[in-house]
């Protein structure tokens, strides 16, 4: 006798899948109004491309393979509306649509359909597209901006600085929390609102779709690691802007307990989401991008049956009681968040000796960039300057470090400029553009070279790479920025 026996869990319930589905889409409808609101029709209809390529790439997909079409259980739904959310509004609708038919054939249909998948769709496919296109999914509209409807966006100008941005570069966000936690001035469609994001996962809490377990590991451990390891003057400030600032918000209430690609017992649950909080801040930390969540809660997802074969209780029962949930879970998440102290605290200790090391560079780049100075002193940078990294005068000029975003992060550029306001030297820092294109702006001497001798106001008629209209538009901006930076505080008679 075949016996057919279905993708786990198997525990018997009496909601099925296109009750739970719907209650996704409801728990999600007030973080879709606020991008809406933010970000006017255009975040709407970014939606509806999601939504829509989503139903018609699972149905064709399913006609191919000659399996039950499954749209009517809503999971295409939601994956379209999950995949949106975590996008930018002025993402190019060619781009929506490439990357929901990955999420929807690739990472689930091929898969084997719902239930059968080990990552998350939605975030496989905006990993996907981070790929083939970071410009896009890196550069956010400002809320409110008037963005069109049709065609494609011009990244450049729709592009605005978020408050990730700032927390990257060490520094407070100057947008007041409780702004933050009610309207996020700048990020993708989802994450408009703090306030909305937490009223869904309380309804989906409410109607038992999600458990609180993995969301709870991954903010309480997420706010243990930034309190112990911030940056600023107040760690509890800290702790609270990482928390309202990029994605971890809406990936801990609406991502990371995805059915199939979470755990089901309860210590692993607890492991997983533990897990989850320790990757999002290293990645935030020390990664290429300033956020982290999409990859953190991908490396866990094919963890999930290893910590449920590792950690799950052996017995056939389902233990309900929430005493038993923390006093199961208790030691190894703490041995989670131990571990995570230790790698943190061995981070920070690199950090101190990569801070010794900056500044010998420093220290040999300034001598090199001013020579007939003898002594440096730096001068703060003027608050709201945006890009302006670090400014040091010495007797025949100024030293500035700036950055500016290129193709696929900053570029992070030395440039020396003379008392007259007049570009003496130029080095870049640091650059992560794409090798054989952007990335040779570091070592090719004829494409720097052109800037030196100008005064910040021809900079824009540089040539560029081969290729790289972005990267040398970006240095050009950084360079232009940094001269004209200097001739206002000569201006001002500062430093002297």
């Amino acid at each position: 006798m075949n016996v057919n026996v279905p993708a786990s869990p198997h525990i018997r319930s009496g909601a099925s899948t296109t009750r739970i589905m719907l209650d996704m889409v409801l728990a999600l409808l007030p973080s879709l109004i606020a991008g809406i609101l933010a970000f006017g029709l255009r975040a709407l209809l970014v939606t509806l491309v999601s939504v829509g390529t989503a139903v018609a790439g699972e149905t064709l997909y399913c006609l191919i393979a000659r399996k039950n079409v499954s749209v009517p259980d809503l999971s295409a739904v939601v994956t379209g509306l999950l995949f949106a959310m975590v996008l930018p509004a002025s993402v190019p609708y060619y781009i929506v649509i490439l990357g929901v038919l990955f999420a929807v054939v690739a990472v689930k249909g091929i898969a084997g359909g719902l239930g059968e998948n080990t990552f998350n769709p939605a975030l496989a496919g905006r990993a996907f597209l981070m790929l083939l296109f970071p410009v896009y999914l890196t550069r956010f509209a400002a809320a409110g901006a008037a963005l069109p409807p049709g065609g494609f966006m011009n990244v450049d100008i729709a592009a605005s600085a978020t408050p990730l941005a700032a927390l990257r570069a060490g520094q407070v966000p100057q947008t007041g929390l409780l702004q933050l936690f009610l309207w996020n001035p700048a990020g993708t469609i989802g994450g408009t609102s703090a306030a909305a994001i937490l009223a869904g996962f309380v309804y989906l809490l409410a109607r038992r779709v999600v458990r609180f377990r993995i969301p709870v590991a991954y903010l309480g451990t997420f706010a243990v690691l930034t309190f112990a390891f911030y940056r600023g003057e107040n760690p509890l400030t800290w702790m609270l802007y990482s928390l309202l600032s990029g994605g971890v918000l809406f990936g801990a209430a609406f991502m990371a307990s995805d059915y199939s690609s979470s755990p089901v017992h309860t210590r692993a649950q607890w492991l997983f989401g533990a897990g989850c909080g320790i990757l999002t801040v290293l990645f935030r930390y020390s990664g290429l991008f300033p956020e982290g969540v999409t990859y953190a809660i991908l490396l866990m997802n094919p963890l999930s049956w290893h910590l449920d074969r590792w950690f799950g209780r052996r017995t056939s029962a389902v233990r309900a009681s929430r005493k038993a949930d923390f006093s199961d879970a208790w030691k190894p998440a703490l041995a989670v968040v131990l571990a995570g102290l230790v790698l943190f605290g061995a981070v920070t200790g690199l950090r101190g000796i990569r801070k010794d090391m900056e500044q010998a560079y420093y220290r040999e780049v300034f001598g090199r960039m001013l020579p007939g100075s003898s002594t440096f002193t730096e001068i703060p940078v003027e608050e709201g300057e945006t890009g302006i990294r670090k400014v040091v005068k010495g007797e025949t000029g100024y030293v500035v470090e700036v950055a500016e975003p290129g193709y696929v992060d900053d570029i992070v550029l030395v440039v020396s400029v003379t008392n007259e306001g007049m570009v003496s030297g130029l080095a870049v820092k640091s650059s992560s553009e794409t090798y054989g294109l952007g990335g040779e702006a570091a070592s090719d001497v004829d494409f720097l070279g052109q800037f030196l001798g100008t005064y910040g106001d021809d900079t824009g008629k540089a040539d560029a790479l081969t290729g790289a209209t972005e990267t040398t538009e970006a240095v050009a901006r950084a360079v232009r920025k940094a001269a004209l930076y200097v001739q206002r505080l000569t201006a001002a008679g500062e430093g002297r």
